[in-house]
């Protein structure tokens, strides 16, 4: 189906901004805010101006609570109305709503999220965080976001720090940093029920109970059951990628005395998900593409238990350790991982004298995995022991050793410095940190924020990162893909399976990040957030092929030859971009929050670099991401306890993946018809039938599918 016309949208918009202006002022106590900072009703859309969000405290720009208007960062704080508001279902859907995160479907039950380029289902330049605790996996250098949930009810906000966050996060943190924190306890009292469903969400039910653990003490528990359908191939055919999961937790909260706070949590997942898996072989009958594409099953199960300990000193003091334990297991056809970490952290915030603000830190992380090999013994790219079922597999993948631990020891400090009665404000710091892949990484930042006037600053920040490598860059071994006789790139002779193996001596990607930014409350409903920044990028993975052709034989006999690649460092580059937000309230009972970016990617290799062959692979990194983004999400309290949400997207085309440029529209429609009762109903992506959105450009992948236009239904009670 065509695009539609926005005329029907503006004119949506236009009587819901009119009538909005009449509605009567209700005492609705879904508060916008942080725990414990400045609450807002929704009732009260106006009062989320920059001058008031400014007062929000953010912790994840400088590890400990720092007011948002003082952070000389690129920060966007995600509330908890603006996710409810949206209809978002899931943590990706909801990063959409934040300028600068590029958000898209692979499949049902994939995504790529990046922030600042280089995206794809693996991103390995962010780092993202539950709570304080880091779900970057070291396998593949990224985010299974299949599985990272939680109810969305209990979600707090997302403090999301566009450009580097190595100085106190750590290495991996290159692009930026995504921490979802969700309410404590003590904010999740009574009882909440929800149930939606619809033509592609086939059902999503939650259920949560909180209470007091004696004087000092409030838990929640919860558990939360979906199922989403399949999406659809470009040929309008089932995309087989449909999936389900289920998941149980909770948390809890102590206040044991006025100077000491205890928290808990844990929670357990399992599920499964479904695609259509490509796999190379060598069978003569798919020639000349020399694949097969087969409906394969993935089972996903795991479980992790934190505790974070907090003792005040004094208002000027205090200190915090925080330990967790995650198991993860994944498995696939032939492919398992099973992963237990372990992790310590000791922070500690202290101000030396009225003028400075110093935190310091060390921790530790051991991460193990087991993994199953699909196919190969790790001694050969090609095994011919992998004939023995079928003579034209050659198998995917292979790590050896099929066992390894890793280990991270780190410490950090950063000061902010306050200089001429608060009006400029330096923070200077640096992670040092050891890995067994690389050894010793140092990432330090200087930043400033200089406060022009009242409802005016200016910020600006120099910061080094790094991305280390990961597990399969050092030691898997692929059988990616079956080249036919002289089809580019390769142009080989024959039959010619592409391998790559993975390699220790692989460096880590470097990062110096160049950032500027204003914030501003024009007036009292307008306020405005900009953010440039210059990123100068080094050392990048690259693919390097050997000239020189192995020769194998398939179990029919039949000979082929073996071009094989290694990961190497040949590669850099530049970013720069513009990223906007603004917010407008044009009445009481209205508001606009709306972003734009910018975003421009120029990868080069290495002048005199050593390299036999220059792949295609690494530079579609320059076009898998959008030059141009914009959204605007419009709020509107209508009268009889009804609210209305309208979401705009636009997202520019995808070059190198050949992904067409689209607009999509959500509308969420609520109405409370008495206290603790809401009835929501959500249109999304209603501008089309169907539209792409991303093609992965991993070695081995999944066919991508095609996001649908849906609609679903949501029943909350709250008691």
């Amino acid at each position: 189906m065509k695009r539609r016309s926005g005329t029907v949208v503006v004119a949506v918009a236009l009587v819901a901004v009119v009538t909005a202006s009449t509605r009567p002022a209700t005492a609705d106590t879904d508060g916008r805010g942080a725990t414990g900072e400045v609450e807002m009703a929704s009732a009260d859309l106006a009062d989320l101006s920059l001058e008031e969000l400014m007062n929000v405290e953010v912790y994840s720009a400088a590890k400990k609570k720092q007011k948002l208007g003082d952070s000389p960062s690129a920060a966007y704080i995600l509330t908890q109305a603006d996710i409810k508001r949206s209809g978002a279902m899931s943590i990706p859907e909801a990063l959409r709503l934040v300028p600068g995160v590029e958000v898209a479907h692979i499949d049902s039950n994939k995504w790529a999220i990046t922030i600042r380029g280089f995206n794809d289902r693996f991103a390995n330049k962010l780092l993202v965080l539950i709570d304080g605790r880091t779900v970057y996996t070291p396998l593949f250098a990224g985010v299974y976001w299949d599985v990272q949930d939680t109810m969305i009810e209990d979600i707090d906000r997302i403090e999301v720090i566009r450009g580097p966050g190595g100085t106190v996060w750590g290495a991996n943190a290159v692009n930026g940093v995504i921490n979802i924190i969700t309410k404590s306890s003590e904010d999740t009292q009574g009882t909440l029920a929800s149930y939606g469903m619809g033509d592609e969400l086939d059902y999503n039910a939650a259920l949560r109970f909180g209470g007091k653990l004696g004087e000092a003490g409030h838990y929640r528990i919860y558990g939360k059951w979906f199922q989403r359908d399949d999406f659809e191939t470009a040929a309008g055919t089932n995309g087989g990628d449909g999936w389900r999961q289920g998941r149980a937790g909770f948390r809890s909260d102590w206040e044991m005395g006025d100077d000491d706070t205890f928290m808990a949590s844990g929670e357990i997942y399992d599920g499964t998900s479904d695609s259509r898996a490509v796999t190379a072989t060598l069978d003569p009958a798919t020639a000349p593409a020399y694949e097969t594409i087969e409906l394969e099953r993935t089972d996903v199960a795991g479980g992790h238990l934190l505790a974070r300990w907090t003792h005040r000193f004094s208002e000027t003091s205090e200190t915090e350790v925080q330990t967790y334990y995650d198991r993860t297991t994944r498995s696939s056809g032939g492919f398992r991982e099973d992963r237990d970490t372990v992790d310590i952290e000791f922070t500690h915030r202290v101000g030396l004298w009225s003028w400075n603000d110093l935190v310091w830190g060390l921790g530790y992380r051991v991460t193990r995995d087991d993994l199953l090999n699909d196919g190969l013994d790790g001694a050969a790219l090609v095994d011919p022991g992998s004939f023995v079922d079928d003579p034209y597999s050659i198998g995917r993948f292979s790590w050896s050793p099929t066992e390894r631990d890793m280990q991270t020891f780190n410490g950090f400090v950063q000061d902010e410095i306050s200089l001429f009665d608060d009006r400029l404000l330096v923070t200077l710091g640096t992670k040092v940190e050891h890995n067994d892949s690389t050894g010793w990484e140092v990432q330090p930042s200087l930043r400033a924020l200089f406060k022009l006037a009242e409802r005016h600053s200016v910020w600006a920040a120099v910061s080094r990162s790094v991305r280390t490598p990961s597990r399969s860059e050092d030691d898997i071994s692929i059988n990616a893909d079956v080249f036919a006789p002289g089809e580019p790139p390769f142009t080989p002779p024959a039959r010619t399976v592409g391998a790559f193996s993975g390699t220790r001596s692989f460096k880590s990607e470097d990062l110096v990040a160049y950032e500027l930014g204003y914030r501003a409350q024009l007036h009292d409903t307008v306020s405005l957030d900009v953010a440039g920044y210059y990123n100068d990028y080094d050392d990048l993975r690259s693919l390097s092929v050997d000239p020189a052709l192995g020769v194998g034989t398939d179990g029919d006999g039949n000979p082929f030859l073996v071009a094989t690649g290694i990961a190497t460092n040949f590669m850099h580059g530049e970013t720069f971009g513009v990223e906007v937000a603004l917010d407008w309230s044009p009445t009481e009972f209205a508001l606009l929050r709306s972003g734009y970016t910018y975003m421009d990617i120029d990868l080069s290799y290495n002048q005199g670099a050593e390299v036999p062959f220059r792949d295609p692979l690494s530079i579609l990194a320059e076009g898998q991401s959008p030059h141009n983004q914009v959204f605007a999400h419009g709020f509107f309290d209508l009268p009889h306890d009804v609210d209305l949400d309208l979401v705009v997207r636009y997202v520019d085309r995808l070059e190198s993946i050949d992904i067409d440029s689209y607009i999509t529209l959500d509308v969420r429609a609520a109405w409370e018809p008495v206290d603790g009762l809401e009835l929501a109903f959500v249109g999304r992506n209603l501008t089309e039938d169907s539209h792409p959105e991303f093609a992965s450009s991993t070695l081995v992948g999944s066919v991508p599918t095609e996001v649908q236009r849906s609609f679903f239904g949501m029943l909350t009670y709250r008691h």
